[in-house]
């Protein structure tokens, strides 16, 4: 994560930058071998990332809303969640959408002459189903293709030039849903099924896929000609990897790598004290 935040300042300071999470960001409570300690180190590298959106996911919402919303607020999460909507409330987990505008110029009132993005973050249906019985007592998924419409609607209504998707529905569900969903111009998909970094067209819809954590760094370059937006998605992971670490995600490293050890050394210990008392 270090040499990827390099890698991410070293674009900030080129072009505008939009820095997304495709969801499964919270993992301890579903990956066996995933402990609070991992999820907390990583929780703080995206706090330091200064995240623009992150979708709520499968994991997320093995948190539970209260965890959920502690843990977002917390590390400065933007949660997204544009069709997993409380059945109480009638209102979404997370935002229903988050708006950004990048380039242009700083004056007194706003900026002025930028590009307005608009993103969502859509799940499966059935995917809460495998989740927790409070989720599916609490929560519903609606239709997600409505609620892109729906969404998309607004947003161009907002002034947005581009609309990004971050879909949770998995790879054929993905670019299906981009061939069928006018108004969308990428979509991200987020329960990725290739290794590395790989992309198709659906209708005029990029869809993308991000890879394989840590041996994948997908960046989507999106450049206006007129009002029409030209785009590609490539694998940086090798210019990720060539980056000096950054220092302070590379501090964090090395007390997470402490930590980490110290923890295995105490349940070392306690292992062998529990050996020693049922021996005796």
């Amino acid at each position: 994560m270090a040499r990827w935040a390099s890698l991410i300042d070293f674009r900030r300071s080129q072009n505008p930058v939009l820095l997304v999470d495709a969801g499964d960001f919270c993992r301890h409570l579903s990956h066996p071998g995933q402990t609070e300690l991992d999820e907390s180190y990583f929780l703080r590298g995206m706090k330091i990332l200064k995240y623009d959106a992150a979708v709520i996911g499968v994991n997320e919402i093995f948190l539970g809303k209260d965890e959920l919303l502690r843990t977002a607020d917390r590390y400065d999460i933007p949660l997204l969640s544009t069709n997993i909507v409380e059945k109480k409330s009638g209102q979404t987990l997370g935002a229903p959408w988050i708006i950004k505008t990048r380039g242009g110029r700083k004056t007194p009132w706003g900026r002025s002459g930028g590009i307005k993005v608009g993103i969502i973050g859509l799940a499966l249906p059935v995917f809460i189903h495998g989740t927790t019985p409070e989720a599916r007592r609490l929560l519903e998924v609606e239709n997600p293709r409505l609620a892109a419409l729906e969404a998309a609607s607004i947003l161009r209504k907002k002034g947005c030039a581009l609309i990004v998707a971050i879909s949770h529905q998995g790879w054929n569900k993905s670019v299906e849903f981009g061939g069928t969903v006018p108004g969308i111009d990428i979509v991200i998909n987020g329960r990725r099924r290739h290794s590395a970094t790989h992309r198709e067209w659906a209708g005029g819809t990029l869809v993308v896929d991000t890879g394989v954590k840590n041996r994948s760094f997908t960046e989507i370059k999106v450049e206006f000609r007129g009002n029409r937006p030209q785009m590609d998605a490539v694998d940086s992971i090798k210019e990720a990897l060539g980056q000096p670490e950054r220092a302070d995600l590379a501090e964090l490293e090395k007390n997470y790598q402490r930590e980490k050890k110290e923890q295995l050394t105490r349940s070392m210990k306690k292992g062998r004290t529990l050996e020693a008392k049922k021996n005796r």
